[in-house]
């Protein structure tokens, strides 16, 4: 049997590892865990599981593991709990919510180390003060490295984090904690993730959880997770926020709706710097938007322009366009002023160095992240690496999709060439018929017929080389006004394939027709239609 093992620093780190496991195994049955092969001092002896971790795509079945996982425990041994204390079941002491977090979350949120912070300590301290009378569930550290899926099913693996919680807050962990894994999550996948959550208490008369009490949750989880980052010396913690806002006049008409990124001002043009067309991005005032090149131009928006601007919590607010980016691919490339947007939590958070601004983290700052991350389930990457990984998912997806729509009209292509080639030398049976009386055999036609078929795939393939070359340099022209000096990657692979596969099947088309036009007796052949 393949094992795994996982050490300990101290015996009473051990023990509750093990007790947790085998709460929760009690309590969730059904659910998949790893078998226990041996305890020995300072490490425990687990069975190995097949799998990968968990990622977006991954999302919502997790959500449904974890609403079942929580409904199950509460309908078996937590009605009685209640978040704001210690419950002991089966030998096991669960510690609470509440004591372990209030005193935290108002120390971080008071000094002002939670970049973006979406709650005050007051609001913090309302929602503690809340959720000691809501349905206790458990929490178990929910971040995407704790969970593996198998070829059977989701296994839960990682057992050292164990308290009560209220129904929802583990999920908020996994939300936030692959947010910072794998970047910003589409908000239907994160919407459609509580709802089937939210189908479990909900079948069993329980009470599911609003928008508005898992968003606190969520800032729960990145409040106690940036401080991690802000306490590291020599590192600055830069919060961006993607959203949807919709800019108009100040008569109230609307005039377009864009995908916008959040930023402090002070960042803007140092860590996050697009590429500047016209204005700038230094002394930026506290009310700045700044468009790209489509939008000013479709919008008909200029530098200086004041205009109404709708953010997601209904506020109306008065901006001023400071500058203009370059366009790119990848939707709008808009930035809103972060002092605008009130309490919301960052999709993203930038990190570089305080000793100059946009200089990258050095190895022990680098090193030093890591550490402060360690369990939580993020990862540092550099923006390059982000960037790129960014670019190979779209690569990926304009792949797949490029493979299907060219597949289907490459399918249809060769059917019809087959076809024509068909008829073509049905129609030629006289002639072959001919050059047989002639005293031309059988072989020699054949090897006419694929000679002709091989020079039309030649001519073909260069008329198609001259046609796709002149849409390349018109598409080239075009996106060059959309993007600064797009690449351009010329599919040698692809083409060649699709050259080799029209040859193949015309040849063999060709021969296999003409073979079929010539099995008649010459003298009959030529008296066709006479």
């Amino acid at each position: 049997m393949r094992t795994f093992t996982k050490t300990y620093d101290h015996p009473l780190l051990q023990q509750r590892s093990l007790a947790h496991q085998r709460w929760i195994a009690g309590v969730n049955p059904d659910v998949r865990t790893p078998q226990v092969v041996e305890q020995r001092p300072g490490e425990i002896v687990y069975e190995h599981l097949d799998g990968c971790h968990v990622g977006p795509a991954d999302l919502v079945v997790v959500a449904d593991l974890l609403g079942h996982q929580h409904t199950s425990a509460y309908l078996s041994v937590l009605k009685d709990a209640r978040p704001d204390t210690a419950f002991t079941s089966g030998g096991t002491t669960i510690d609470g919510f509440v004591d372990g977090r209030r005193e935290r979350l108002r120390r971080l949120l008071a000094s002002g180390s939670v970049p973006g912070p979406a709650l005050t300590p007051e609001a913090a301290a309302g929602w503690l003060q809340r959720a000691a009378d809501m349905p206790a569930a458990f929490y178990k550290d929910a971040n995407p490295r704790n969970f593996l899926v198998t070829d059977t099913a989701v296994a839960v693996i990682d057992f050292d984090s164990l308290t009560l919680a209220p129904f929802g807050y583990d999920l908020a962990k996994l939300v936030v904690s692959t947010t910072m894994t794998s970047g910003p999550l589409v908000q239907h996948t994160v919407q459609q993730a509580l709802d089937t959550y939210n189908d479990h208490p909900r079948s069993r008369g329980l009470p599911g959880r609003s928008r508005r009490e898992f968003a606190a949750w969520c800032e729960f989880h990145h409040a106690l997770t940036a401080q991690k980052l802000a306490a590291v010396p020599g590192v600055r913690v830069t919060p961006g926020t993607s959203m949807n806002i919709r800019i108009g006049t100040a008569k109230g008409e609307q005039i377009d709706s864009l995908s916008s990124n959040a930023v402090p001002a002070s960042a803007l043009g140092t860590t996050v710097t697009p590429p500047v067309v016209s204005g700038s991005l230094t002394s930026l005032p506290e009310n700045f938007l700044v468009v790209d090149e489509h939008a000013a131009q479709s919008d008909g928006l200029s530098v200086g322009e004041q205009v109404v601007t709708l953010l997601p919590s209904g506020a109306r607010v008065s901006t001023v366009v400071a500058a203009v980016v370059a366009r790119g691919l990848n939707g709008d490339d808009t930035y809103l002023s972060a002092s605008l947007t009130g309490a919301v939590m960052p999709s993203r958070v930038y990190l570089d160095s305080q000793t100059g601004a946009g200089r990258p983290l050095d190895e022990q700052q680098t090193v030093a992240v890591n550490q402060a991350l360690a369990g939580s389930g993020a990862r540092i990457v550099t923006y390059d690496d982000y960037l790129e990984a960014q670019r190979a998912h779209a690569a990926e997806q304009t792949d797949n999709a490029a493979v299907i729509v060219l597949g289907i009209a490459l399918a249809y292509a060769l059917i019809a060439v087959a076809n024509t080639l068909i008829m073509a030398m049905a129609g030629r049976r006289r002639e072959f018929a001919l050059l047989g009386m002639a005293g031309v055999v059988r072989s020699q036609i054949v090897k006419v017929a694929a000679a002709e078929s091989a020079i039309a795939v030649v001519v073909a393939t260069v008329l198609a080389a001259v046609a796709t070359g002149l849409a390349a340099v018109t598409q080239h022209v075009s996106l060059s006004r959309l993007a600064t000096a797009p690449p351009t990657v010329i599919p040698w692979t692809q083409i060649g394939g699709t050259i080799a596969l029209c040859a193949l099947v015309t040849l063999v088309t060709a021969l296999q027709a003409t073979g079929r036009a010539t099995r008649q007796w010459a003298i009959e052949a030529a008296g066709i239609r006479e």
